[in-house]
């Protein structure tokens, strides 16, 4: 643990020291991200440009807020490794933040968020192509199409330039999967509101 950080600021710096966020290279639309995009995310939180706090309230598992430059998360341990994909999911938020990409819309921030967080789920469990059942199939808000769309498109980025895996990434990440993945956030109970909406991102 680094002396001077709180809890969940460790929390957060530890997921980004993982050896699978160098797998995390992706696109959506116009935007890449890269390994180099969370690393540069460590040395904003370690300056303190970026802030991560637990959620007292817990009204959520986790959320970032672009105007408060601040990582919230309603968990404390890292046991789960849904919960480190989590991180990750709000730490590709706070990358979209950091970046300043102030003309990203809601579908495309999630989007890149969902694909950051199933591409670091599928390095955990990278040969079950049903693995995605194990996380997030509820109905209510659509996470489950929502899940399912991201894992293939995870999976295909995972498979691409490993020669041991090319077998299994044809009929991944396709343009189909990618507009899967977008209607399923347009109709998400959690999105459908403000999907069309820009985000906000102004910078840390």
């Amino acid at each position: 643990m680094l002396d001077g950080y709180n809890r969940t600021t460790n929390m957060v710096l530890e997921v980004l020291k993982d050896p699978r966020i160098q797998l995390l290279n992706f696109s959506v639309s116009v935007y890449r991200f890269q390994p180099h995009d969370y690393a540069r995310l460590a040395i904003e939180i370690l300056r303190g440009n970026v802030n991560a706090e637990f959620d007292r309230n817990e009204t959520s598992t986790a959320g970032y807020n672009p105007q408060e430059d601040t990582l919230y998360f309603g968990f404390k341990t890292l046991k789960f490794i849904e919960y480190k994909a989590a991180i990750v999911h709000e730490c590709t938020h706070a990358i979209c933040d950091m970046r300043g990409m102030k003309l990203m819309d809601q579908t495309a921030s999630e989007m890149a968020a969902y694909i950051a967080q199933y591409m670091f789920l599928a390095a955990y469990i990278p040969k079950s192509k049903r693995a995605a059942q194990r996380f997030n199939l509820g109905g209510e808000n659509n996470i489950g199409d929502i899940s399912r769309a991201a894992w293939r498109i995870a999976h295909s980025y995972l498979c691409q330039n490993d020669p041991h895996k090319k077998e299994l990434a044809p009929g991944f990440g396709t343009d189909a999967d990618y507009a899967d993945l977008a209607n399923a956030i347009r109709k998400s109970n959690l999105y459908k509101h403000k999907a069309d909406k820009m985000v906000g991102y102004n910078g840390v």
